[in-house]
């Protein structure tokens, strides 16, 4: 299995590929010096194997070296973000209203 990379296009994502195929996947925006992370996917047959926990390193690896603040709307990204504040905490943006699940 390969490492998360950073795909820029429109939006903007973290990806994990199997054999050219896209088995996880972390959408983001980036804007200024800010990062909205939107929305976390792992194909069902690879949950539980370690991959969104690799797209979440990936991002914050990221958000560091480009000096970006997150901003999660993800409820995974928001969840790890709370759970491991002190390893996330440099860069999330509490300030900013966090969407909730519904």
């Amino acid at each position: 299995m390969n490492k998360a990379e950073f795909v820029s296009n429109d939006k903007g994502s973290f990806v994990v590929k199997e054999n050219g195929e896209r088995v996880a996947e972390m959408v983001i925006g980036i804007v200024g010096n800010e990062m909205a992370v939107y929305h976390t996917a792992v194909l069902e047959r690879l949950q539980g194997q370690g991959l969104a926990k690799k797209l979440l390193d990936a991002m914050a690896d990221y958000a560091r070296d480009n000096n970006l603040m997150v901003t999660t709307y993800c409820p995974f990204v928001q969840g790890q973000f709370k759970k491991q504040e002190e390893q996330y905490g440099d860069i999330w943006k509490k300030d900013k209203p966090q969407l909730k699940a519904m």
